[in-house]
């Protein structure tokens, strides 16, 4: 079976949970044996889905189970219909194909030049470096050193502009690279004038949290949910799903 086809097998089994997920039995009893099954299951989906969205829903379930407050129970239960019934439809229009092509692809050896359709494509060099520097235009993915993109986010600029987001980990210069995506799709879609600024805004914010060693979590939360929105505009929910992996534990 292929990559894609398992996880399109997975969002069908998760679809099918979501379906026999009972709120009222879910809160009003816990800790029967059916109660634990469901929940055993759709972790084990989750886990092998989203890391962040298992994380979630551990977190929620922990409340389900252990609170003596039925009204914490209550609420809990009704945040995990809300999450399952947000992950389904996230997930049944996500495009799986990539992961077929990733894993078809050849590793690059340090300082190797990809060729066309492969990571480090159109002479792009992968490495993994504490210090280095650039000269000229390019773009550069790196383990462990200062990370500096092509960021085309403002609008009417034609040139790519060099930014310096200093020292961060790979993941988190993808999730801000994938913001400015988004930030893209937003300016090019039929959204009005004062709609695209409030999300560019939120995706803004969003992205000088990541930045931060601490971020405001309410600021942060607050920009995160504005940029749901975006998620009708062709491409984005993508985009959105690969970001989250690097912005919920940073809710927590």
């Amino acid at each position: 079976m292929k990559p894609s086809e398992r996880k399109q097998e997975l969002v069908k089994e998760l679809a099918s949970l979501y379906q026999k997920l009972g709120v009222s039995r879910l809160y009003g009893f816990p800790n029967q044996k059916d109660s634990q099954e469901w929940i055993a299951d759709v972790g084990s989906v989750l886990k092998n889905l989203d890391e962040g969205d298992y994380q979630e829903f551990i977190r929620l379930s922990k409340t389900v189970g252990l609170s003596e407050i039925r009204e914490e129970r209550k609420k809990a239960a009704k945040e995990i219909n809300q999450l399952l019934r947000r992950k389904v439809i996230e997930w049944k229009r996500y495009d799986f194909s990539s992961l077929d092509n990733e894993n078809s692809q050849p590793k690059l050896k340090f300082g190797e030049l990809g060729q066309t359709g492969h990571p480090g494509g159109a002479g792009s060099v992968f490495i993994q470096a504490e210090h280095f520097n650039i000269v000229g235009n390019g773009r550069i993915n790196a383990n462990g050193g200062d990370y500096i993109i092509n960021d085309n986010s403002t609008k009417g600029h034609n040139s790519s502009v060099h930014i310096n987001y200093g020292t961060i980990n790979e993941s988190t210069a993808e999730a801000i690279e994938n913001i400015t995506k988004i930030m893209v799709l937003v300016s090019k879609s039929q959204l009005k004038e004062d709609e695209k600024r409030q999300l560019i805004g939120n995706a803004e914010i969003t992205k000088a949290s990541l930045i931060q060693p601490h971020p405001d979590i309410n600021v942060l939360q607050k920009a995160w949910n504005g940029m749901q929105v975006a998620s009708t505009i062709g491409g984005v929910a993508q985009l959105l799903q690969m970001i989250r992996v690097i912005v919920l534990p940073l809710l927590k």
